[in-house]
């Protein structure tokens, strides 16, 4: 765990460019598959979420506040 905070702290802390945005994405995409995999707890999974805000786009407005077409 400590070895993935290390690498988004990394790339956080990188200056912003568009292969600092790209990584960011990737290394979001790759979290969400350990978490599903069960590699990483959910609690790292929001915390390496947390520093790569940047790179994850909002959530559609139904789907942020869970709202149903009922």
């Amino acid at each position: 765990m400590l070895g993935l905070l290390a690498d988004a702290e990394f790339i956080r802390d990188h200056p912003d460019s568009p292969e600092r945005t790209a990584e960011a994405e990737r290394f979001v995409r790759e979290t969400m598959l350990q978490f599903t995999m069960g590699a990483i707890t959910d609690e790292e999974r929001a915390r390496i979420h947390e520093l790569l805000a940047f790179a994850i786009p909002p959530l559609p407005e139904y789907l942020a506040h869970g709202d149903s077409a009922e």
